[in-house]
């Protein structure tokens, strides 16, 4: 990653959800910070880092200026100086062996992810058909994917679920890298999800519902945050090239538990089998980059 700092000092006091402004850094634009997701704010009166991958604030960048929305709930007093940390997408400028680019231009390293070659999607691998009573209630977790009490998936991947009556079911797992992960389905009697899990330890429901289960799909989790559609060279499949799968960016905003993937998802055109390979040969301006922190309820 690459950071421009720029710095303010605000002259009215800025509350919950309020906002402050910042200028371009010399030879930037809203275009330099396309993609960026580590912007961060120090506001030297509460001498604390604000960042936006934990929600705390966000940036819209305008055509002359950067406005930043505060979500923290100490007030930032009148007065106070703040550092706006402004992330440009590409690989650490500080690290070992870096040296200094021509302007306005990024490093990017080409990268294969293999996704391996997943199982058959199974959906009622999480919890087989059962009826949940009540409120709050948790479905027990009893499909073959099942061990210990949690859902194992073989590879990170999005969820499915089917229930008569409706209700909203709510899923928590970790991702790949074992972070906490919550994803809530809308009101009705089925879900398509979009984030990838690789491990579900919870299911719970808002009422009562009846053949009820939860499962895979054969939309796999990214390793690395995608932000473009360009960023991806080729599909392989079994070593060579594939037929074009699905594939969604990674989210790039606060998230929530009806969001998608923070690092996003791959669905390839070729239904998973437990033999074919799946390969995307990528671009990562910043190979380090994770996503966003994960919604986690």
């Amino acid at each position: 990653m690459t950071f421009k700092i720029v710095e303010t000092t605000v002259s009215s006091a800025v509350v919950t959800a309020g906002t402050f402004t910042v200028a371009y850094p010399e030879n930037t634009s809203s275009g330099t910070f396309a993609g960026g997701n580590k912007h961060a704010a120090w506001v030297d009166t509460h001498q604390y880092l604000y960042t936006a991958a934990a929600g705390e604030i966000s940036l819209s960048f305008g055509a002359s200026e950067i406005t930043v929305t505060y979500n923290g709930s100490t007030t930032i007093a009148a007065g106070s100086r703040i550092n706006a940390q402004l992330d440009i997408l590409g690989s650490d400028d500080q690290a070992p062996g870096a040296f200094e680019l021509p302007i306005a231009t990024v490093p990017l390293d080409v990268y294969l992810i293999d996704l391996g070659a997943p199982v058959t999607a199974d959906p009622n691998g999480v919890a087989e058909s059962q009826t949940v009573t009540g409120v709050g209630t948790a479905f027990d977790l009893d499909g073959i994917l099942v061990s210990g009490g949690e859902a194992i998936m073989d590879a990170p991947r999005a969820l499915v679920g089917a229930w008569t009556n409706t209700a909203v079911i709510t899923i928590t797992g970790e991702d790949v890298y074992g972070n906490v992960m919550v994803e809530v389905s809308a009101s009705g009697t089925g879900h398509t999800g979009t984030k990838a899990f690789k491990k579900v330890t919870e299911v719970t429901t808002s009422a009562t519902i009846t053949g009820a289960s939860v499962g895979t799909l054969d939309v796999l989790g990214l390793p690395a945050y995608i932000g473009s559609a360009a960023y991806v060279l080729a599909e392989l499949e079994d070593g060579a090239a594939a037929v074009a799968g699905t594939l969604v960016l990674g989210v790039n905003t606060t998230p929530t538990g009806t969001t998608g993937d923070v690092r996003g998802t791959y669905d390839p055109n070729t239904g998973a089998d437990g033999s074919t390979s799946f390969k995307l040969l990528v671009v990562l301006p910043d190979p380090a980059n994770r996503g966003i922190d994960q919604f986690a309820g």
